[in-house]
């Protein structure tokens, strides 16, 4: 590898031939507007690739190089450096290959041999001119779909927010919201060119908020039917929260610790238990959750706790409804819910719960936590 130490232009040319003579004459007649990087095969130039894609802005490559020809690195260019210029020069005894290379789109130009030196810069220069363009677009869809995201986050607090105020059965449903919303992480990994459409994202925009309402809802009634007073033990309610859940084939619950009782509307307690699990089994694929109990006097205080596990796809932009029911739930009864995730592999879920069911209340509709909740997603 053969690097020029004089730049002018900020990005750099690639150019791969296994002829070292073409290499310096290629160096020769572009050090003074690029910095260029040689390489001798097509390994060679993956590497380089691998080690200063950011760098680079045209890949050039001969196609008859011993192993693997130019055509097969362009394709690899192609597939994980899309931002980068790709030409291809070649003899005319293999021109066939190079049209082939343009019809599929590996490549966007290809340059006989010998060389004519000012078509030859020409087509650089053009090729470099290209991938500015390209990138300053990309650029601009990507900051386009980070403003539809952060509005996506704005909808979705609003509408959970007016859809808990709309949940005559749930008490404290506001404080709820404002509960799960401040711990849940701001935004999904985004890919590094994303692709954006405005009806799509709107359709699906629209979809997701529906599902997820509609899921949320049939979680909170089926809870609100369990409404009957009775005095259950929290391990009891886990158990059964446990092998009612959807993921029980796939859950091994190893209790731990005194627990006290849950009086009245126990079987509220044990379908949140059973929300619960089913949204700490998507956290990690070991499947294996322990629950630890304990008796704090005046409450319980119940301990999911997940070996391996992440965030996953959780996100404003991606509320699990049996996680909203979690909350809606544990609030209700006058609790609290607290996720706690770990630096390393480990997830925890924290339900804290009263030994006496809370009386009725008026529901809270002080607002004022959102000016400062909001400011989240200006930092997007």
């Amino acid at each position: 590898m053969n690097n020029t130490t004089q730049t002018i232009h900020p990005y750099c040319a690639l150019f791969v031939d296994d002829e070292t003579k073409a290499q310096k004459y290629f160096s020769r007649v572009f050090e003074k507007e690029y910095m260029v990087l040689t390489a001798s095969n097509v390994t060679e130039a993956k590497a380089i690739l691998d080690e200063r894609a950011s760098e680079i802005g045209v890949l050039i490559s001969d196609q008859r190089m011993p192993e693997e020809n130019g055509v097969e690195l362009l394709k690899y260019a192609r597939q994980n450096y899309p931002r980068i210029s790709r030409i291809l020069t070649t003899a005319y005894s293999d021109l066939e290959d190079a049209i082939d290379a343009v019809n599929k789109g590996e490549i966007l130009r290809y340059i006989t041999k010998p060389w004519n030196i000012n078509s030859l810069k020409t087509e650089i220069n053009q090729a470099m001119q290209f991938f500015l363009l390209r990138s300053e677009r990309d650029d601009l869809v990507a900051e386009k779909l980070s403003a539809w995201q952060r509005m996506q986050g704005v909808n979705r607090v609003r509408d959970l927010i007016v859809m808990s105020s709309a949940i005559t059965r749930t008490r404290n449903a506001t404080d709820a919201v404002k509960s799960l919303v401040e711990q849940l992480p701001d935004q999904d990994n985004k890919s590094e060119v994303p692709q954006f459409n405005t009806w799509q994202s709107l359709q699906q925009e629209i979809e997701t908020i529906l599902e997820t309402t509609s899921a949320s809802l049939n979680r909170i009634e089926s809870q609100a039917c369990c409404s009957e007073n009775t005095t259950s033990k929290i391990s009891e309610l886990a158990q059964n929260a446990a092998k009612s859940s959807t993921s029980a084939n796939r859950v091994e619950l190893s209790l731990s610790g005194e627990s006290g009782q849950v009086l009245g509307q126990a079987s509220i307690a044990e379908c949140m238990f059973a929300s619960i699990i089913d949204w700490a089994a998507t956290l990690s694929t070991s499947s294996n959750i322990q629950v630890a109990t304990e008796d704090k006097g005046d409450s319980n205080a119940v301990t999911f706790g997940v070996s391996k596990g992440q965030w996953g796809e959780t996100s404003l932009l991606n509320i699990p409804p049996e996680l909203l029911a979690s909350f809606l739930a544990c609030h209700h009864l006058g609790g609290r819910m607290s996720l706690n995730p770990d630096t390393g592999s480990a997830f925890t879920i924290v339900v804290t719960l009263p030994k006496t069911p809370p009386s009725a209340t008026t529901p809270n509709n002080d607002v004022s936590w959102l000016q400062s909740f909001l400011v989240r997603f200006e930092n997007w």
